[in-house]
């Protein structure tokens, strides 16, 4: 008898065995003439019919492939699409929001982030350096928690409620410093403010003496792909921080076209004006 510990591994590793074997299923739907039949797809895939039926029911069943109403056989679906239109979206987006960074770099004097979702981390994909001789020191590449930066918890609370659910089981919320929050229940309350300003704070929470201000950034479908953020020494941060840092974020974006709010929301999640209020 297998212990529980042996089970789950087990468990576990024949999950990964059969998403395997859907992403190579509809390479080979992608590699047939369309609309792909199905004796074709089984002697592409190589897969047992019992097999194959299952993973093309399932596949179905979440849009990735659809059936050929007129001449049967199956055919990409839209969630392919959609996907892929993501994805382009965001290689594109260090070129589309450039201007956006160099225009909050120079009303702000500070450094500019663009960072983009992996996992429950935010990865910093371009940058604009502050010329002040003191700044935040970071480059493209490297990665920091949604829960404890701006970027992060900017994304977070742009998103739908039932995409939040599910980023919320998988963040860390590891202590980055004395003031990040670690608890779930502190952070979604930190998001509902996030919502309420039309901007996110990490007041030290990521690393001590830095002050960021961050910004969903939406796609065209209306859901959020990135976030910016302006990073700020603490000691320079002054009084008028809200004006001086998180206005000209919002400014800068919405000028480039970086703000579009989801369907039906005149005013959707993170893009209310930005509101004064304590770091």
């Amino acid at each position: 008898m297998s212990a529980p510990g042996q089970q789950d591994s087990t468990s576990s590793a024949r999950g990964a065995a059969t998403f395997v074997k859907g992403l190579r299923l509809l390479q080979s739907i992608a590699a047939l003439p369309r609309p792909a039949r199905l004796k074709d797809i089984q002697r592409a895939s190589a897969l047992p019919r019992a097999t194959l039926y299952r993973l093309l029911g399932a596949l179905e069943d979440e849009r990735f492939v659809v059936r050929d109403p007129l001449h049967g056989g199956y055919l990409l679906g839209p969630e392919l699409a959609r996907l892929g239109h993501r994805s382009r979206e965001q290689d594109d987006l260090p070129h589309s929001a450039r201007e956006a960074l160099v225009a909050i770099r120079d009303a702000t004097g500070e450094t500019v982030h663009l960072a983009v979702p992996r996992g429950d981390v935010m990865i910093y994909v371009d940058k604009v350096e502050s010329l002040a001789s003191v700044r935040m020191a970071s480059m493209v590449g490297n990665q920091v928690h949604m829960h404890a930066s701006a970027v992060g918890k900017a994304f977070l609370a742009a998103l739908a409620p039932e995409a939040l659910d599910r980023y919320a089981g998988t963040l860390s919320l590891a202590p980055m410093t004395a003031n990040t929050v670690t608890g779930l229940p502190a952070l979604r309350t930190a998001l509902e403010t996030v919502r309420a300003r039309g901007y996110a704070v990490d007041d030290e929470e990521n690393e001590p003496g830095i002050v960021c201000f961050g910004q969903a950034l939406y796609g065209v479908d209306g859901q959020p792909v990135a976030a910016v953020s302006v990073s700020v020494p603490r000691y320079r941060l002054g009084d008028d921080w809200a004006h001086r840092y998180a206005g000209p974020i919002r400014t800068a974006c919405e000028a480039a076209g970086l703000l579009t709010a989801p369907p039906g929301h005149e005013d959707g999640p993170g893009q209310r004006r930005a509101r004064p209020g304590p770091p």
